[in-house]
């Protein structure tokens, strides 16, 4: 379980301000072992309330909250790029990720969409010890808007 607190950007004409989003969310991970690698998966349940801006007082603050859920899948691997024996514990590696955000309820007061967005990810990286990586890599958001 967990709370992201997002504070947004909202410009106007008349003014802008950092506006909260509110949400909670509920998320479950499973590894699939795959050789010396495995597959993360992930699903995650939120649940938002997004400010809705208005202009009280010459000032841009939020009257009111409307609610949505959206549920996100996230799969992630790991692709030793040396020989490695039963465990892949130090080494070069690549990693590719995927996430999918879809809109459950209330899609008109975020994008009217049930596709939401999609995170695409490649990296290169390098596993220092075990539980510990440093990697780089490319990520291209598409956000439906």
């Amino acid at each position: 379980m967990g709370y992201p607190y997002i504070p947004n950007r909202v410009v106007t004409l008349e003014d802008n301000a950092l506006l909260a989003e509110h949400r909670f969310c509920q998320q479950f991970i499973n590894n699939q072992p795959l050789g010396v690698s495995a597959l993360q998966h992930r699903f995650r349940l939120e649940e938002s309330f997004v400010p809705i801006p208005v202009i009280k007082n010459g000032e841009l603050m939020t009257d009111d909250y409307a609610f949505s859920s959206r549920f996100r899948y996230f799969v992630r691997t790991i692709l030793p790029l040396s020989k490695t024996g039963k465990a892949f514990e130090k080494g070069w590696f690549a990693a590719l990720q995927n996430e999918v955000f879809l809109n459950l309820t209330n899609k008109d007061n975020v994008n009217g969409e049930t596709f939401d967005q999609n995170r695409l990810c490649s990296a290169i990286g390098y596993r220092v010890a075990k539980g510990f990586d440093v990697e780089a890599g490319y990520i291209r958001q598409f956000v439906n808007r």
